[in-house]
């Protein structure tokens, strides 16, 4: 359903005060292929090497921070129609620690008698992806630049292992020439 070829990588950062050093990593706008007009899902992608027990909720505040800034950059007509739609947000957590992640993945988790007021509690998870709990062997059937990012988050013992796992990333770079991709397997 996504139209990733005029996927659009969006500038803003959305850094929140009390946040200040946990900002939202990368944001997207993908259009989505079934529509006629520019509707776009907003992919967050927020990098964890430690477990944040509040991520639920931060998720909730860059959620609202990409429709606030959406809604800001709206024409003030389009706005005020009745069909005025918010893009939907498709929050992801990639986490690449060691310990095992035990943070809440929706809000309601995080609320005092969550499960008894879920009705007036804002319905927002996210998508989380253990990318150093990922073995090799499958990384290698996806093969792909994501693949490098996550193999080069795991530790590497010896000198020999960090020349293999270099030229597997080269391998897996050369099947998804994303320049994004190799800035972050760069950093």
């Amino acid at each position: 359903l996504l139209n990733f070829e005029k996927a659009l990588k969006i500038e803003t950062e959305f850094i929140l005060p009390d946040f200040a050093k946990k900002d939202a990593d990368v944001v997207y706008r993908v259009p989505l292929k079934y529509e006629e007009k520019a509707l776009y899902l907003c992919v967050l992608i927020e990098n964890q090497s430690t477990v944040d027990p509040i991520m639920a909720f931060r998720i909730l505040l860059y959620v609202a921070s990409i429709w606030n800034d959406f809604y800001k950059n709206s024409d003030e007509k389009e706005r005020l129609r009745k069909s005025y739609r918010f893009p939907p947000v498709l929050p992801i957590v990639v986490y690449n620690g060691e310990r095992k992640w035990t943070a809440a993945t929706e809000l309601k988790e995080l609320v005092s008698a969550g499960e008894v007021f879920k009705e007036w509690i804002p319905n927002v998870r996210y998508h989380f992806i253990n990318a150093g709990g990922m073995k090799e062997e499958e990384l290698d059937k996806r093969n792909n630049g994501l693949s490098a990012v996550f193999l080069m988050e795991k530790p590497i013992e010896s000198y020999k292992e960090l020349e293999d796992r270099l030229e597997k990333v080269r391998e897996y770079l050369k099947n998804d020439p994303n320049q994004e991709v190799l800035e972050a397997v760069l950093k």
